[in-house]
């Protein structure tokens, strides 16, 4: 059964269906403004088929009682939880055994998160944690408070010992010391992660670069690369090299990597995703998406930084890298450094492709070309004069993409 729409005339509750039988069920509802809670027989049934519960643009109390003890003590078999659009929900405590994927996202309200989940796999956090400063902990009906150890001074305390994939740990009180995450050694992808990057600088106060620096065993990350312009940095905050060897593991197991690179003013571009390459000795895959790289007028910290943009070419080495994909290539002189800094650091590579901007983006009319872009035969012409690429392989232009491939004999 899937319900995607409540009709509720009478009433300002959203009144939970109750189905008989033990087939699994989805319920998926979306009514603004609505408050989501479960009334009459509803509230103390058990929906035992229950596996997958969607809400969306929901208004919920304060602290998010209903909801919590909804999925407790009435979803047994409650496998998936999405809420979308929670209106008022400043404070959330979901307790479940069931429980394997949870994604919770604008939630502009919310204070407080805690999540009990033993057989949680996914967790994905976006726009949360965004109108309030934090509160205390809440009180959970019918909940053990001896079962598991909560701090009340962290805005997300998460404990599930089955945690494999961690997405989006984007929201404005970006601090590690407001997470709790009980166990991280299991967790083997980062999706949607965002890292601010300043060349090879990174903020302490990074929760991308934490988590890539305490999941140990991650294999594939897709990360949001950008370069966030402050004036100054906030009281306390400090720099971290992320380059530096004192310290700084090597991202061992991480094989795939996917960079998605928004609005580095041109000397950042490549000092930054190098500095990142430069933790990834193990990496077979590479996906590169360029948004812009541009000249800027906006003041940071970072124009201060006199040793934040050379590219220690020694320090990158990528002898297992076989695949690279560069998406919205407009060969700039920095998109162009990138590919020799590849080629340089790797004599492994079998395959590179390189998609034109104008084809990879629909919104560009006709052949505009971006600020110091080229066109596609102007590209291959340079490409072509790549010393490392040339003697190792042969490029290939096909509708505005670049494909480079490895010669059999250089193998």
């Amino acid at each position: 059964m899937r319900m995607r729409r409540s009709h509720v005339e009478s009433s300002s509750c959203l009144r939970t269906p109750q189905v008989k039988g033990i087939l699994p069920w989805t319920l998926q509802t979306s009514m603004p403004c609505l408050l989501f809670q479960p009334i009459g027989d509803v509230a103390g049934a058990r929906h035992e088929a229950l596996t997958k519960l969607e809400l969306f643009s929901l208004s919920f109390s304060e602290d998010g009682s209903e909801l919590s003890e909804f999925v407790a003590t009435c979803c047994p078999r409650l496998r998936r939880l999405l809420i979308c659009g929670a209106d008022g929900l400043r404070q959330l405590v979901l307790r479940s055994d069931a429980l394997e994927v949870f994604n919770i996202t604008v939630a502009m309200d919310l204070q407080k998160l805690e999540v009990v989940a033993p057989n949680l796999r996914v967790i994905r956090l976006s726009m949360c944690f965004m109108n309030s400063p934090l509160l205390m902990h809440p009180t959970v009906p019918g909940s053990n408070d001896d079962a598991v150890a909560i701090d009340d001074n962290k805005l997300v305390t998460i404990a599930a010992p089955k945690l494999e994939e961690i997405r989006s740990m984007e929201y404005l009180r970006n601090k590690p010391s407001d997470l709790d995450i009980h166990d991280l050694t299991g967790v083997r992808r980062l999706t949607e992660l965002c890292l601010g990057l300043h060349g090879k600088y990174h903020r302490d106060m990074d929760v991308g670069a934490w988590l890539l620096e305490n999941c140990p065993a991650v294999e594939h990350a897709d990360v949001s690369l950008r370069h966030y312009e402050r004036r100054e940095l906030a009281v306390g905050e400090r720099l971290v090299d992320l380059t530096s060897s004192e310290g700084n593991a090597p991202f061992a197991k991480l094989r795939s990597m996917v960079v998605r690179a928004y609005c580095f003013p041109k000397h950042h571009f490549v000092a930054s995703i190098s500095s990142l390459l430069s933790r990834c000795p193990n990496l077979t895959s590479l996906s590169v998406g360029i948004s812009s790289t541009a000249e800027t007028s906006y003041r940071c910290f970072c124009d201060a930084l006199t040793d934040g943009w050379a590219i220690d070419q020694g320090k990158i080495v990528l002898e297992s890298l076989e695949e690279v994909d560069i998406n919205g290539f407009s060969g700039r002189d920095e998109e162009m450094q990138l590919v020799r800094l590849l080629f340089e650091s790797s004599s492994s590579i079998k395959c590179m492709v390189l998609k034109h901007i104008l084809a990879t983006n629909k919104k560009i009319v006709g052949e505009q070309q971006p600020a110091g872009g080229k066109d596609a035969e102007t590209i291959y012409q340079e490409l072509m004069k790549n010393p490392c690429a040339a003697g190792r392989g042969r490029w290939r232009l096909s509708k505005k993409t670049f494909t480079w491939t490895c010669d059999v004999r250089c193998n």
